[in-house]
C-alpha cells in the first residue's frame, strides 16, 4: 500500500449546508417550544409537587410565626407540578434561542 501526497480536494457543496445551518436554530427552538408547550399541557399526576405544610403546627411564638408566614410565601411560588415548570423553562429556552438567532440575522453576524 502506498499513500499518495496528493490527497483529492474534498470540498463540499457549502450552499445548501450553511442554509441548513442557519436555518437550524430556529427549527430546534420551534422543537423546544413545542415540547415545552406540550409538557406544561399534560400535567401527569405521578410529577405533582408534594404539600410542604406538615399536619400540624406545634412551633409557638414568634418564631414559629414567622416560621409559617416564610413556609406559606414559599408555598405560593414552589411549582405544584413538575412538568409544567419543566415545560415553562423549555418553551422559554426555545424562544430565547429563535430570538438570538433571528437578531443575529438581522444584524448580519451570520455572514
Amino acid at each position: 500500500m502506498t499513500i499518495s501526497r496528493h490527497l483529492p480536494d474534498i470540498k463540499p457543496n457549502n450552499g445548501g449546508l450553511a442554509r441548513r445551518d442557519r436555518l437550524r436554530p430556529f427549527v430546534f427552538g420551534a422543537g423546544l417550544v413545542a415540547a415545552g408547550a406540550l409538557l406544561s399541557r399534560f400535567r401527569p399526576g405521578a410529577l405533582d409537587m408534594p404539600n410542604p405544610s406538615p399536619m400540624r403546627d406545634v412551633r409557638s411564638g414568634r418564631f414559629g410565626q414567622a416560621v409559617r408566614m416564610t413556609r406559606d410565601g414559599v408555598e405560593h411560588v414552589a411549582p405544584d407540578n413538575l412538568s409544567a415548570k419543566i415545560g415553562s423553562s423549555l418553551a422559554i429556552a426555545g424562544a430565547a434561542m429563535i430570538a438570538a438567532r433571528l437578531l443575529d440575522e438581522v444584524s448580519g453576524h451570520g455572514r
